[in-house]
């Protein structure tokens, strides 16, 4: 039998061997972050969300005293409305006070970012060299910002 018959289509995806992490660069965006983040700051990876059934995880969640931020990094965004509307989500149901969104700098990323700067502005409204400031200072940024680094 085909999967045709009963209307199913087949889509496989294929990885190169080696090494169990499957994007380097976004750990390296990651590993640059919290070299900023001073000891006094709790961190945790790949912290999964507390619902159950939920497979969705912060890639870093940081806790300043009582109040945890997630944080998620991309290393390019080609589908912008796609990531806001998946940040929303787990914004709304990853039991977090913040969200940071780590971008690689890139021209690719200083260009969306300032070409979609009305309907970033929306969600992060956070001047990321204020919040980096805060972070290194072991305070919790003031709102939700994008980050380049």
């Amino acid at each position: 039998m085909t999967l045709g018959v009963v209307g199913l289509d087949m889509s496989t995806r294929a990885y190169p061997g080696g090494d169990a992490i499957r994007d380097e660069g976004q750990a390296a965006v990651i590993q640059r972050f919290l070299a900023l983040v001073p000891d006094s700051v709790g961190r945790a990876l790949e912290v999964p969300f507390p619902l159950p059934g939920d497979a969705r995880a912060w890639d870093v969640r940081l806790r300043f005293g009582h109040t945890a931020w997630g944080v998620e990094a991309e290393t390019h965004v080609g589908d912008l409305q796609a990531v806001l509307r998946r940040l929303s989500l787990k914004r709304r149901d990853g039991s977090v006070d913040g969200l940071l969104l780590l971008l690689l700098d890139s021209q690719h990323h200083r260009r969306l970012v300032r070409e979609h700067r009305p309907l970033l502005a929306g969600n992060f409204r956070g001047d990321a060299q204020e919040t980096l400031a805060r972070i290194r200072a072991g305070l919790p940024p003031q709102a939700d910002t994008i980050v380049l680094l």
